[in-house]
């Protein structure tokens, strides 16, 4: 049974299928698990994009596989993408993962028998995707550090990690802590130029849009210079906005004093 529209997606029958996931399956079809891929071309069970599962239900599944997936999506998309995740999973459940270790990569370009055209052209393949397709790009790399950070954010600890080919973390997580959604899930449900810019400031910033925001930002998203994803990510690199997050940071470092 394979789900290829919205419409279906929205009538889809999640009790007919194993309480296991395998998303971004690509062309890893497996049994025992709920295939989801947004590329129809791939049959899964669920064309869906795995950033929104909102047909599938919250504390259901017991696990996550999830296997060269992260690295296609934005780093502004990833706090989203993995509330999501653990939102589906039941506590404890586990999320299986595969990503590019970028330090580990970075590596194997400086080593004796790399060192031939041929071999950077594979190794910057394993850095950037084939990039053969619409959507097998990579936008996304991972230190040990990235991973550990965004993976506690979203309410996971991190159980195990090993060094896969000498260039890829594999790895296990478990579900500890119920997180809500990202706010920027909700902020890109606002098509209205005008009203993404005054809620996102309110939101990120803590502040209405000043006028000269509002004009540059309006200009360029309704031009489409600017995609929503772009907006929100220039507001989560912008000084005031990590200036804000300075002092929740250094409250959730390892060892903090509570009311640090």
């Amino acid at each position: 049974m394979m789900t290829t529209t919205s419409e279906q997606a929205e009538e889809f029958d999640y009790t007919s299928f194993p309480r296991r996931l395998n998303l971004g399956c690509g062309f890893t079809r497996l049994e025992g698990y709920l295939n989801v891929d947004f590329q129809a071309l791939h049959s899964p069970d669920l064309v869906a994009d795995v950033c929104d599962l909102s047909m599938l239900p919250a504390d259901y599944y017991t696990e996550i596989l999830a296997q060269d997936v992260l690295e296609h999506l934005s780093r502004f998309r990833l706090p989203a993408l993995l509330r999501e995740w653990n939102r589906l999973l039941e506590m404890d459940g586990l999320l299986h993962f595969r990503v590019p270790s970028l330090l580990d990569l970075a590596k194997l370009f400086e080593l004796e028998e790399n060192q031939t055209a041929a071999r950077h052209e594979a190794l910057l393949q394993c850095l950037f995707g084939t990039q053969a397709y619409p959507g097998d790009y990579h936008l996304n790399s991972f230190t040990h550090l990235t991973l550990t950070a965004a993976l506690s954010a979203a309410g996971f600890d991190l159980v195990s990690v090993t060094v896969m080919d000498d260039w890829l973390f594999d790895g296990v997580a478990r579900k500890c802590a119920r997180r809500e959604p990202d706010p920027c899930t909700a902020l890109l449900r606002i098509r209205e130029p005008g009203a993404l810019i005054a809620a996102s400031y309110q939101s990120l910033l803590g502040r209405a849009a000043d006028a000269e925001g509002l004009e540059f930002y309006r200009h360029a998203l309704e031009s489409g210079r600017l995609t929503p994803e772009h907006f929100l990510t220039a507001l989560h690199a912008s000084p005031e906005y990590r200036a804000r997050q300075a002092p929740n940071e250094a409250q959730n470092e390892p060892g903090a004093e509570p009311g640090a």
